[in-house]
């Protein structure tokens, strides 16, 4: 089966990527309440996206910053989950990170996520103070990664 897998890139405004990122945010309302802001997705954030077959099944983000960069909108679709896909798609960010030249990766992640939380704190990731915009939300995780 793992040779049905391939990652793709794909801008902020291809539709998959949206179809993607509106399950994400739908499933994420279901656990937040619906009262959580809807982020835009920023123009210059570079997408993977993992396709099984003719089906995209997850995505992931990356935003530029400078030397770092933020993981964006990591998402697997429900089907999909529980054989290992999102380690996949960190370990592919992370490549695609180290080959820009990036030294550093952080992301922002939510209490109620804890298999996000399991993934990146299994992965290397150290929790860190939360940082703009998530200073004040109290249901935020910030996390970061050396890439050096």
């Amino acid at each position: 089966m793992a040779d049905q897998i391939e990652l793709k890139s794909a801008t902020a405004t291809d539709p998959v990527v949206l179809t993607l990122a509106t399950a994400q945010q739908a499933e994420l309302a279901e656990r937040y309440g619906e009262d959580q802001p809807l982020v835009e997705l920023h123009p210059d954030i570079e997408f993977l996206v993992l396709w099984q077959e003719d089906e995209a099944i997850g995505c992931v983000g990356l935003q530029p910053l400078g030397p770092a960069a933020e993981i964006k909108r990591m998402y697997v679709v429900p089907a999909a989950r529980g054989r290992g896909m999102s380690r996949l798609l960190l370990g592919a960010v992370e490549t695609h990170a180290r080959n820009r030249g990036l030294t550093a990766l952080r992301l922002e992640t939510g209490v109620k996520q804890p298999e996000a939380i399991g993934l990146y704190s299994r992965s290397g990731y150290r929790e860190i103070p939360r940082y703009a915009p998530y200073e004040d939300v109290a249901l935020s995780v910030c996390f970061a990664k050396d890439l050096s």
